[in-house]
């Protein structure tokens, strides 16, 4: 503190920070952002003006999280590679006792069953699967309203929109969202010794840097 006031001494008086903030807002008009709907491929870096709600679950169903085999959880208990079950393939909608239906990565699970064989862990035959593994009820399933529930809030209004913010929405059902317009920003350096990056200074010159940082810093916090 003693370096800072020996080096300002040839001021006659220090303007405390909180009433040199109330002085310059005090000249300053300002009102509250407008809001406007943009899409999502242009809603990057905005600011969210409204809560997203959820109007469906997300997923919307039960869902495989696996390239494999949709079974019921109890057709596999003590399945083994020295003691494998069998169980035969269908297409149909709704699983049977005994039964398997061959599904990928999000497909719906079928009617009746409640978890999921990963390919690695059977063996396929004909018209017929040999399981090694045993699994659970609910392995290797996304249940229905996982991720998100119907009425849940899923961004939060004020939140800075990032990839996985839009990604959310977007599998929300969602194409645009309310987001509040850009501030603009005016930016003034004042002193007779400042000169622009590039130019030779004279003697007693100096790069003048702070509209450069303070204009980053701005377009870094979405102006």
């Amino acid at each position: 503190m003693l370096q800072v006031l020996v080096r300002l001494k040839g001021f006659q008086k220090l303007t405390p920070v909180e009433e040199a903030l109330e002085l310059l807002l005090n000249c300053l008009k300002l009102e509250p952002l407008k809001t406007l709907s943009v899409s999502l491929a242009e809603a990057l870096n905005h600011i969210l003006a409204e809560d997203v709600i959820a109007e469906e679950d997300l997923p919307s169903f039960d869902r495989s999280a696996v390239d494999g085999y949709a079974v019921k959880a109890s057709d596999t208990f003590g399945a083994s590679q020295f003691n494998p079950k069998t169980l035969k393939l269908t297409k149909a909608d709704r699983l049977l006792e005994g039964e398997a239906k061959e599904v990928w990565t999000g497909s719906p699970l079928p009617e009746g069953a409640d978890a999921v064989l990963m390919l690695e862990h059977v063996k396929r035959l004909d018209n017929e699967i040999e399981v090694w593994v045993a699994v659970t009820p609910g392995e290797n399933v996304s249940r229905k309203g996982e991720d998100v529930t119907r009425g849940e809030v899923a961004v939060k209004a004020g939140t800075r929109l990032k990839p996985h913010h839009l990604g959310l929405i977007a599998a929300l059902g969602r194409s645009h969202v309310t987001v509040f317009q850009k501030p603009k920003v005016a930016i003034l350096a004042t002193g007779n010794e400042l000169v622009e990056p590039g130019c030779k200074p004279r003697k007693g010159q100096v790069f003048e840097v702070n509209r450069l940082i303070v204009s980053s810093l701005c377009r870094e916090l979405g102006a």
